[in-house]
């Protein structure tokens, strides 16, 4: 019988692998990178994940309910108007983008990036994307008659700035998709 993890062992695990697979991908992001990162061995981590296509589905899982939340937060943080609600998601998206750590959207990396076969990896990085999406549209619905399209095109403008941000020197796609989202709520 195997000894369970420590909850120090344990989150130091998730720290480094959080690190280490978003800054370097989800192939490129070795599991001794991860282990160095950690100060843990090999079996301790096999000894949580059991392998290394289950620790990349619990890195996607959590990133996308840690990045669920955090974006909720923002939300409800900006009070009941819908709008306002719809720009602190928007204002929340472009800081990231403009932040020093930002190295693009590990859900859109993850879905390039995935191994053959691996159906689960797609499924949770496209619940993020649609996840966005109906938040955006679920907002809207109440005071925009076409809340979907809407929603689809802020959807689209978020996608644009994550990816232009990776080639762009200064991230200025931050500060463009918080005009361009102002404009096409206020339509």
């Amino acid at each position: 019988m195997t000894r369970p993890l420590s909850t120090e062992v344990r989150s130091a695990l998730n720290l480094a692998i959080d690190h280490v697979l978003y800054k370097r991908g989800l192939h490129e992001g070795t599991i001794d990178e991860i282990c160095v990162e950690a100060g843990v061995g090999k079996p301790a981590l096999y000894r949580h994940f059991g392998s290394r296509e289950q620790l990349l589905v619990d890195y996607l899982q959590r990133r996308r309910e840690q990045r669920s939340v955090l974006i909720t937060e923002a939300m409800n943080a900006a009070g009941l108007d819908p709008k306002k609600r719809v720009m602190a998601l928007v204002n929340w998206i472009a800081d990231w983008i403009e932040s020093d750590d930002f190295v693009g959207c590990g859900f859109h990396r993850a879905l390039l990036q995935r191994p053959d076969g691996d159906e689960q990896i797609s499924e949770i990085a496209l619940l993020q994307k649609k996840w966005l999406q109906r938040t955006i549209a679920k907002e809207l619905g109440s005071i925009i008659k076409n809340s979907a399209t809407i929603a689809r095109h802020l959807f689209l403008l978020i996608e644009g700035s994550m990816a232009a941000a990776m080639y762009e020197p200064n991230r200025r796609s931050g500060s463009d998709l918080r005009r361009l989202a102002r404009t096409l709520i206020s339509q």
